[in-house]
């Protein structure tokens, strides 16, 4: 308020100034002249000096909305420049919570171990936890593929299919009109650290030929899935002897996925990553194990493989 009473004063004073010179100014050609023509006359002589000074008034007005253009321009390349910074601002506060959100997120990664090994002679595929990361919610679908010329899928639901399913209409959709599988499902609450699933591979048909579909979640709830797919090659020997020396796993490291049912296609919806829908061609290419009469020879009574340490 000092400030402003301040500037209110000082325009008062320069106003008092110029009335006062414009009082004093009439007063000295009175004082000088004594006659009021002969003083217009004297002052006609100040015309061209009038215009000069009006002619220098303006060019000071235009002058100042110069400088004020100049400075509004200014003013907004600063704004330009703060928009800017804030915005690279931004982006970095951005990137650095999603680094330590990533960084939180494999912190509490259960890493997953897939591989094959013999136990008494038989054929199993393996899930070991690696770490101290407990793993939620596993949900895995095994396939066991046929070659449709070696074996077809129509002669296996005659020969091996119960009669409750044999009457069924069954959709199969072959792999590239060349494959088609025996598929079987499990499901485990947890796996926790040094914890080992046995898949078993005693299927019907075994023409040796495995994918794994599997889904699991960290305690933060963040949903992961792999395709793994087992092969065993003829022509190479792994030094542990194990029973599959080709294994593949698909994506090469971890990444959040939605949760999806293979035979769902609701939940189909959506751009999905390459291997998860060819998991799902998969499953529209298999039949069930559960709808065989060979279940209960493979089978715990749980319904689950067995899981050791």
């Amino acid at each position: 308020m000092n400030k402003k009473k301040g500037k209110i004063i000082a325009l008062r004073t320069l106003m008092i100034i110029i009335i006062s010179v414009w009082l004093i100014s009439g007063l000295l050609s009175w004082y000088f002249f004594k006659n009021w023509s002969r003083s217009a006359s004297f002052g006609d002589t100040f015309g061209a000096i009038n215009s000069l000074f009006s002619g220098l008034a303006l060019a000071g007005i235009i002058y100042t909305i110069y400088l004020q253009k100049t400075e509004l321009s200014l003013q907004r390349k600063e704004l330009k420049y703060t928009r800017e910074e804030l915005k690279r601002t931004a982006i970095a506060q951005e990137d650095s919570a999603k680094s330590m959100s990533t960084q939180m997120r494999l912190a509490n990664y259960p890493y997953l171990e897939f591989d094959s090994e013999f136990d008494n002679k038989e054929k199993y595929l393996t899930i070991l936890n690696k770490n101290d990361n407990v793993a939620f919610d596993i949900e895995i679908t095994i396939f066991s593929f046929i070659l449709q010329t070696s074996y077809s899928y129509s002669k296996f639901i005659s020969e091996y299919l119960t009669e409750s399913y044999k009457n069924k209409k069954l959709d199969v959709s072959l792999v590239d009109n060349t494959l088609w599988a025996i598929s079987d499902f499990g499901f485990y609450p947890s796996i926790s650290k040094n914890k080992k699933i046995l898949i078993p591979t005693q299927f019907p048909i075994d023409e040796g030929n495995y994918s794994l579909f599997i889904q699991y979640r960290d305690i933060l709830g963040n949903n992961y899935s792999n395709l793994i797919h087992f092969n065993k090659y003829s022509d190479y020997e792994t030094i542990d002897e194990k029973p599959f020396s080709g294994i593949r796993i698909s994506p090469d490291y971890p990444k959040i996925a939605d949760r999806i049912k293979l035979y769902d296609e609701k939940t189909q919806n959506g751009d999905l990553p390459n291997y998860v829908t060819e998991a799902i061609l998969y499953k529209k290419a298999s039949i069930n194990l559960s709808m065989t009469n060979e279940i209960e020879n493979i089978r715990s009574n749980d319904f689950k493989w067995k899981v050791t340490e």
